[in-house]
């Protein structure tokens, strides 16, 4: 698997997010910071390190997924 690509189940579906630059993953003055800089809207994770937030960023995406579907963002696909 490309290691730009997130694979998260959402709604009963599994859902492949590629987009074309990575995630970003920052260190924060408390934390680390996650976020997918394709993806429109107020999606980031935080955590005590940078797996954690990456954790926490597929926690968001999902939330994302759910509420308001995979056909908001062309950075999504669906998966077999």
């Amino acid at each position: 698997m490309n290691p730009r690509t997130l694979s998260i189940t959402a709604a009963g579906q599994r859902i492949r997010i590629a987009p074309k630059k990575p995630v970003v993953r920052e260190q924060a003055q408390d934390g680390w910071l996650a976020y997918p800089e394709e993806i429109k809207g107020v999606v980031i994770g935080q955590g005590d390190t940078a797996a954690a937030a990456l954790e926490d960023l597929r926690s968001a995406i999902r939330f994302h997924l759910e509420t308001f579907g995979p056909d908001t963002q062309p950075a999504f696909h669906s998966e077999p």
